[in-house]
């Protein structure tokens, strides 16, 4: 059961998603920036924003290291991004934080090598009904790599915290993203993922204008 549904997933779902994200990002990156993809994965994202804007340079950091990644990586240990402080224009991570136990933590390192922005593609769950759907989507996505499902999901309430906490500002927040094909984007959808843009605040981002 799971191979045919992976299947389906990977010609119908996949690629689709990749491409809809990416896009989005690309619109959101400043011409030409420095990326750090935090959580790179097979790299394919970070591929496709190259695509649109060949003068980005990014470079990938990945627990998980995977052989056929398509952009330069190294591994870590998922909380401390071995790099300098403020060497990055913008620290980038696509669905990474929900599959970590110390999302704040992380984030706060994806903060600090970055000189102003943190670009967040993650999940929304408000009810129990979004917490299963997204749990059932990330097994499919997730199972073939061997991952352990971590599925720590928060609700809009608590992101704000995390990004409050962090001195984080909302630049740009998208939740109306059609990453599924009809009729599964009524069911998978409805506004459960986000794309936000986040601005340094407060003393990290005194601390990168004096650099």
């Amino acid at each position: 059961m799971y191979s045919l549904i992976k299947f389906f997933h990977s010609k119908f779902i996949s690629s689709r998603r990749a491409r809809i994200i990416s896009q989005i990002l690309s619109d959101l990156i400043p011409a030409g920036a420095e990326v750090f993809d935090i959580g790179c994965g097979s790299g394919e994202i970070s591929s496709r924003l190259i695509q649109f804007d060949p003068k980005l340079s990014i470079r990938g950091f990945e627990v998980h290291a995977r052989p056929e990644c398509a952009i330069p990586f190294e591994t870590f240990d998922g909380s401390n991004i071995p790099i300098e402080s403020l060497s990055a224009d913008v620290s980038m991570l696509v669905d990474v934080l929900h599959h970590t136990q110390e999302a704040e933590k992380l984030l706060a390192d994806a903060s600090r090598v970055s000189r102003e922005y943190v670009l967040i593609k993650d999940v929304i769950s408000e009810n129990m009904f979004d917490f299963i759907v997204l749990k059932f989507m990330d097994w499919i996505g997730n199972r073939s790599y061997g991952l352990k499902l971590v599925c720590i999901y928060k609700n809009r309430r608590e992101w704000n915290e995390i990004f409050s906490s962090n001195q984080l500002e909302i630049i740009e927040w998208k939740d109306d993203i059609s990453l599924y094909p009809k009729p599964t984007d009524r069911l998978f959808v409805r506004k459960m993922h986000f794309i936000a843009l986040l601005k340094k605040t407060g003393e990290g981002a005194l601390h990168a204008q004096t650099h």
